[in-house]
């Protein structure tokens, strides 16, 4: 569950440590993720209450509805629904085409997490014919999401440098929609022939960093924003009979998370801009742990399981090593260590800054990166918590 790249369109921009360069626009496509060591996600589950009190949709059509002998209607019942997709250390590779450098390859790493919930109404209407059976609808459909994803990426090509590039991705998403807000585009018109179906707007923002190159991108570092919007079709189920009624709710909670989801990670890009400067000073960042929040937790990854490992982007064949210091106590955490394509993965956890330094859950440690790149040294200071 990874945003695709399609389009990477380059903008020139100036600079006093360098000059601005335009290599011109990159077209990428990725395949599906491979599953990372800890990917996966949580099953969508229907919590409810029907005055003031805990139930589920089949308990109440089974002893409430299904028992109802009094005047009027059954009490309406209020659900919510959560889902949390999630992904630690997934690798996604893909293919790059450049309309300088022609064809190439694209790597990504990525940590990922994204949150789900759905909230809404269920009224139950008892028919006024004796025999017939009651109705159920739906209404006050409630949705948000909230999530990060952030991957080191790196491109290879075949021209007869064999240029290279590797940056980061580090992006947000988010939206809340309730009800009817926004009108859904032609190509779902025809789902209102089978329910009635209202459309949630979804934003994403990213910010994007160049650490270096070799070749045509030798001593080219930028930085640059990526934004896309997107709309995720609800079929709102229309009244249907008691006896299919929890099946139909439950298939409507499912196939809603899945069309906010799918529709989140879309791979059209309205917009990814870039600004790059030869002759720039080469950076490191830190991929992993991902910044959420205000702060980079160092533990368990998004499926709350896998220990994260700490992740840099670096020019392509940097040599990195790795400081930490708490206090006054400062070690070497990670000998010089080389990468071909610039995405180094560590071997650095909690559990590793804990033994090294000597601290427990809830303290913070200053990782300092010291990179040897073609241009000199790049260096990074990015503090972490030890969150277990």
């Amino acid at each position: 569950m990874a945003l695709v790249l399609s389009c990477l369109a380059v903008a020139p921009a100036g600079g006093a440590s360098g000059a601005a360069i335009d290599p011109g626009e990159f077209t990428v496509t990725m395949n599906n993720p491979q599953q990372g060591s800890g990917g996966g996600g949580t099953q969508p589950t229907i919590t409810c209450s029907a005055n003031g009190m805990t139930t589920t949709l089949q308990n109440f059509f089974d002893n409430v509805v299904g028992r109802w002998s009094q005047a009027g209607n059954p009490p309406t019942v209020s659900c919510s629904s959560k889902r949390e997709t999630v992904q630690t250390n997934a690798s996604l590779t893909g293919t790059v085409v450049n309309v300088n450098l022609g064809s190439g390859s694209m790597n990504q790493t990525c940590d990922m997490k994204q949150t789900v919930e759905m909230t809404f109404d269920v009224v139950t209407t008892m028919s006024a014919t004796q025999g017939q059976p009651a109705t159920v609808s739906v209404s006050n459909v409630r949705n948000s999401l909230n999530g990060f994803q952030a991957c080191a990426w790196a491109m290879a090509f075949t021209d007869a440098k064999s240029s290279r590039l590797s940056g980061t991705i580090e992006q947000v998403s988010s939206f809340s929609g309730e009800g009817q807000g926004v009108a859904c585009p032609p190509q779902y018109q025809n789902m209102q022939n089978v329910a009635k179906t209202y459309c949630i707007p979804i934003n994403t923002s990213a910010s994007v960093f160049v650490v270096g190159g070799t070749g045509y991108f030798a001593d080219t570092s930028g930085t640059g924003s990526f934004s896309h919007s997107d709309i995720a079709p609800i079929m709102l189920p229309v009244s249907s009979s008691v006896k299919v009624a929890s099946v139909r709710l439950q298939a409507f909670v499912f196939d809603s998370m899945a069309s906010l989801l799918q529709a989140n990670t879309s791979d059209t890009a309205d917009g990814l801009k870039m600004s790059l400067l030869k002759g720039a000073k080469s950076t490191v960042r830190l991929v992993s742990p991902a910044k959420v929040g205000g702060k980079r937790s160092l533990g368990t990854g998004p499926d709350g399981s896998t220990l994260v490992t700490v992740k840099m982007s670096a020019a392509p064949g940097a040599k990195c090593g790795v400081t930490a210091k708490s206090g006054t106590k400062a070690k070497s955490v990670l000998t010089a260590k080389k990468d071909s394509d610039g995405v180094i993965t560590t071997a650095i956890t909690s559990a590793t800054l804990k033994k090294s330094l000597a601290v427990k859950a809830g303290a913070k440690v200053m990782l300092s990166v010291y990179c040897a790149v073609p241009s000199g040294t790049a260096k990074s200071d990015q503090s972490v918590t030890i969150d277990n």
